[in-house]
């Protein structure tokens, strides 16, 4: 297959997940808006039921190094950032600061998609629209970012939360069986995009906060949140030499749930409460290099 044939298939797929993820959020009964839906832990399927908490695994309120050490002791000068749309709403900011601090930056972004394989689903184990789409193109994404020769990728994603069907078997996000399948897929991702000898930077994700498009608190969704930065801290640990985790929760989310709508003056998340935007995405750009490379 010619490049402009593999180019134009990778658009279509893009298209797939913007169509159904749209149509599905405008159509479904109690829904919440498009920006929520999209990329976020708990309610990020606009399921009006709340999920069950599970145990945690230990360690996630650590703030302890774990993995590769931050700032990185090798000046990178090509970074793949790398996500869904939250990692979307930060890289303009991202690239932005990339150029001051004299870093190549390159975007690779898929809203609605996550970094692991499987079909994302809702409470009642029932695909999500554009679950076949995503699911059939993080392998090529994947791959594509790994052929890119960076010398790191970052990794900045919510859909991780979501119920999950994989090979056939459905999990709900938080039990130990879901636990040691999501490892296994972060695993199986990690390696692709480290097999260069890039190394990869795991972002935490802070807890959504109230804005006008999220009114209301979602401890279900919090939960979600920092189970999941308990599982990359898991990953990192096991992995020191090539894994390092940067706590994007603790700058966003200082204090713990409930994340404050300011912090250090800046409204970072203003629309939806999970999306960074206004003059969140500089602020929390800026602070991302200081630890990766350490202050400019």
């Amino acid at each position: 297959m010619r490049p402009f044939e593999r180019l134009v298939i990778g658009c279509l797929v893009v298209a797939v997940v913007f169509v159904s993820a749209f149509w599905y959020l405008d159509r479904r009964p109690g829904s919440m808006t498009r920006m929520q839906a999209l990329g976020l832990p708990g309610g990020l399927l606009g399921i009006d039921e709340p999920v069950a908490a599970a145990a945690e695994p230990e360690g996630t309120e650590a703030a302890a190094t774990v993995g590769l050490p931050l700032p990185l002791t090798s000046r990178p000068t090509r970074i793949v950032w790398a996500g869904d749309s939250l990692a979307g709403s930060l890289a303009a900011a991202v690239t932005a600061q990339g150029a001051v601090r004299g870093v190549e930056i390159v975007g690779r972004t898929t809203p609605g998609c996550g970094m692991v394989r499987g079909l994302p689903t809702d409470a009642a184990m029932s695909p999500v629209p554009w679950a076949a789409a995503c699911d059939e193109s993080v392998g090529p994404h994947v791959a594509s970012v790994s052929a890119l020769g960076a010398d790191v990728v970052t990794w900045l994603s919510t859909w991780e939360t979501a119920n999950r069907i994989v090979d056939g078997q459905g999990y709900e996000f938080g039990t130990p069986e879901a636990d040691a399948m999501l490892l296994a897929l972060i695993d199986e991702s990690a390696r692709q995009l480290t097999a260069g000898g890039a190394r990869l930077v795991l972002l935490t994700v802070a807890p959504n906060t109230t804005a006008p498009g999220r009114p209301e608190r979602d401890p279900a969704a919090e939960q979600r949140a920092r189970h999941l930065n308990a599982l990359l801290r898991r990953y990192a640990a096991a992995h020191p030499d090539r894994v390092a985790v940067l706590d994007l929760a603790a700058m966003v989310c200082p204090t713990g749930p409930p994340c404050p709508a300011q912090v250090d003056g800046h409204t970072l998340r203003p629309e939806d409460g999970a999306h960074f935007a206004g003059s969140g995405p500089a602020w929390v750009a800026q602070r991302v290099f200081d630890h990766l490379l350490g202050p400019a």
